[in-house]
């Protein structure tokens, strides 16, 4: 069957949403996950601003660069006389990394689709600059890209043995219903409370903490003031339930903190975002206090199911959270051709 593939850097549209809508279905796990889909969503309002000021930062008059998502790209397979879409894939970096994602619609499977899309991603991927036109380096610019199969969907698996590549990490996701949870009130170490994240005065010290915390995270480490509030301005940003652990005596201070979100739609599920404590403080049960905190709000909003993503070989996040009663929902896994590990 005669199939063609058009690269863009184009958000994703409504023909889009309901092909990735049917894989889901089908699958039981988003092919495309927030990462890229978001970060194509700052792309295009990135590109639609420079265009109402001639290419210039409304705030200084600079030229307008959104680094942590440049390059974030499309790649629309369309087969048949009527051109349907038939697979998708979205290129771009994630922390230092180029990341790929990909889907074939479940009518178009078994065709040779996925493969044609793989070498496409892989070919783009090989032609991204490592530098920009500064000099300074290009986020994700050049390499192997990684590519994420949610869900361990058994067609990534055949794929990735055919483009050479190995199996090079898993992400665990896991759930807790709040039905069956029985959780106690957060018991914090003497001196020390919690309070809300203030968007601006605490941007500072949260980058300061999270990059500590995550330095050997190829997408959460290295995170940018730029990438904070971005974040902030998504409709699921919640600063109340941002916990912030402090000092009594030193309250600006970020000991730990638990970033918690609310997915929009029916279903309305929670997670834990992002939980972490500087690695410079030692004082027992922060993290979990900090964890019963985040989850005990979201159980008092009336969330019914909170979900979170761990590395499948933390064996001390795992352990917590089997603790508090989450159970393992699905395992997420990268592919590479290249030799750098978490």
């Amino acid at each position: 069957m005669r199939a063609t593939i058009r690269q863009s850097a184009s958000d994703l549209t409504a023909e889009h949403d309901a092909f990735l809508d049917d894989c889901t279905r089908t699958d039981g796990a988003a092919p495309i996950g927030d990462g890229l889909r978001n970060a194509l969503k700052r792309q295009t309002e990135a590109a639609k601003a420079a265009r109402k000021t001639g290419g210039k930062s409304a705030r200084d008059g600079r030229a307008e660069q959104a680094p942590s998502t440049a390059g974030t790209s499309v790649f629309e397979l369309r087969a048949g006389a009527a051109g349907e879409l038939a697979g998708l894939a979205v290129l771009g970096p994630d922390g230092e990394r180029l990341t790929a994602e990909l889907a074939v619609g479940p009518a178009s499977r078994t065709r040779g689709f996925g493969r044609r899309l793989t070498e496409s991603v892989l070919a783009a991927a090989a032609d991204r600059p490592a530098s920009d036109t500064t000099g300074g380096e290009t986020p994700g610019g050049g390499g192997e890209p990684w590519f994420w199969a949610h869900g361990d969907h058994p067609g990534a698996a055949r794929l990735a043995e055919i483009f050479g590549m190995r199996r090079a990490r898993e992400l665990v996701q896991m759930r807790l219903r709040a039905a069956d949870a029985k959780l106690p009130e957060p018991q914090l170490p003497s001196g020390v409370h919690l309070r809300a994240f203030r968007p601006g005065a605490d941007d500072a010290e949260w980058l300061r903490v999270n990059n500590a915390a995550f330095s050997w995270h190829p997408e959460q480490g290295g995170q940018t003031a730029e990438d904070l509030e971005a974040a902030a301005r998504q409709d699921d940003f919640d600063p109340d339930g941002f916990f912030l652990a402090v000092p009594d005596d030193d309250p600006c201070r970020i000991l730990g903190f638990h970033w918690t979100k609310v997915h929009p739609g029916p279903d309305r599920l929670g997670e834990v975002f992002v939980l972490g404590v500087d690695p410079g403080v030692h004082s027992r049960g922060l993290g979990r206090a900090l964890t019963l905190a985040g989850l005990n709000y979201l159980i008092r909003l009336g969330i019914r199911e909170i979900e979170l993503y761990t590395e499948g070989d933390n064996e001390k996040a795992l352990g917590l959270y089997k603790s508090l009663g989450f159970h393992l929902h699905a395992t997420d896994v990268s592919y590479t051709r290249g030799h750098d590990r978490v």
